[in-house]
C-alpha cells in the first residue's frame, strides 16, 4: 500500500489508489466500531475485558490503514490514524492491567499457600482491577467523543 500510494496523485496508479484506499480504511473502521460497540455492550468481567483487547486490535489496524493511506486521502486520514492510536494505548495500557491484575491473584495465592502474607498483594491486586475499571471508561469515552458516528464523508 506505501508503494501504491507514493505513485504521482495525478497519475493512473494514483488514482487507483484513491478509490481503492478509502474501502480498506472503511472497512477496517467498521470491524472497530462493531468491537467497540460489542465491548461496551457486554457485562463487566471476562467477556468485556476480552471485547476490550479485541477492540484495541481493531483500532491498530484502523490506524495502520489510515497512517498508509494519508499520502492519498489527506489530513483526515492522518486525523483518524492519530485518534485511533489514542485508543489503542488507552486499551493496551487496560490490558496490562486485566493481566497485572491475575499475575498478582496468582501470586498471592501461591504466597498463601506457602505460609507467607498475601495481604499486600491484595492491595495489588485490588488497584489493578481499578486501574483497568478506570482505562476501560476512559476508551469508551474516547470512543464516544472521538469516533462513534464522525469522521471524513468516505468513512461511512
Amino acid at each position: 500500500l506505501t508503494a501504491l500510494v507514493a505513485v504521482e496523485p495525478g497519475g493512473e496508479q494514483g488514482t487507483a489508489a484513491g478509490k481503492e484506499l478509502p474501502g480498506a480504511v472503511r472497512k477496517a473502521y467498521r470491524r472497530l466500531d462493531r468491537r467497540a460497540r460489542r465491548a461496551q455492550a457486554a457485562p463487566p468481567g471476562p467477556a468485556r475485558e476480552k471485547a476490550w483487547h479485541e477492540t484495541r486490535k481493531a483500532a491498530k489496524e484502523v490506524r495502520y490503514a489510515a497512517e498508509c493511506a494519508g499520502l492519498a486521502l489527506g489530513r483526515d486520514a492522518g486525523k483518524l490514524a492519530r485518534q485511533a492510536k489514542k485508543l489503542q494505548s488507552v486499551l493496551g495500557d487496560q490490558h496490562d492491567a486485566v493481566v497485572a491484575r491475575s499475575v498478582t491473584r496468582d501470586i498471592a495465592i501461591h504466597a498463601n499457600l506457602a505460609g507467607e502474607s498475601s495481604f499486600s498483594l491484595g492491595v495489588v491486586h485490588e488497584a489493578c482491577d481499578r486501574d483497568a475499571q478506570d482505562l476501560a471508561a476512559q476508551a469508551a469515552s474516547r470512543w464516544d467523543r472521538t469516533f462513534a458516528g464522525r469522521g471524513p464523508a468516505w468513512l461511512r
